[in-house]
């Protein structure tokens, strides 16, 4: 329930839960604030934690917060769980890669604004930041798609962001210990 603490002692909070996602077993919720920001509400209420994801790591386990994305996150907005079956030179994997990921916007009013993605580290639990564009104003990642090129070979990832614009991105296993997915706006 919102306004509640997990196993953990972290709070848990929102306004709505936006996906539920299931990924290797277990179930991950997209949490936001819409119309609940810290400019929104009178001081002295509950700590504000930013959009999070909750994780449900079997069917007897409560929720727990997996992260709190930070406080210019508003809400998690995409949230899927992905395979790629290449790299971005359209190498092919021996077995697929399945990647949970997850889309928001960076609603930084003070500085620079971002349309991110952040991607889950299935060994270590840690989600790693992509940035989709620093050129969108903060447009929120809504959507997510998969597609192979038939000519290149190479497995696409799709953003839809809430501003119109599409990004297409691939799979860069660059580092044992980095998960990046490089996206390019494209052009209809």
């Amino acid at each position: 329930f919102p306004g509640t603490y997990d196993s953990n002692g972290k709070f848990m909070n929102g306004t709505e839960t936006v996906r539920l996602v299931s990924h290797k077993g277990k179930i991950f919720a997209g949490i936001g604030f819409w119309m609940d920001t810290p400019y929104a509400r009178p001081k002295g209420d509950d700590p504000w934690t930013g959009a999070q994801i909750l994780v449900k790591e079997n069917a007897k386990s409560d929720w727990k917060v997996e992260i709190n994305l930070g406080e210019y996150h508003i809400r998690v907005e995409g949230f899927e769980s992905v395979y790629f079956t290449t790299d971005s030179e359209g190498k092919k994997f021996e077995k697929p890669v399945n990647l949970l990921v997850a889309g928001t916007n960076d609603g930084n009013l003070l500085g620079k604004r971002y349309s991110t993605s952040w991607i889950r580290n299935d060994d270590t639990g840690e989600w790693i930041k992509s940035i989709i564009s620093d050129e969108t104003r903060g447009a929120a990642a809504r959507s997510f798609g998969m597609h192979k090129d038939t000519v290149t070979g190479i497995h696409h990832i799709f953003a839809g962001l809430s501003n119109g614009s599409i990004y297409h991105g691939a799979y860069d296993p660059s580092s044992e210990n980095v998960l990046t997915v490089s996206y390019t706006h494209l052009t209809l």
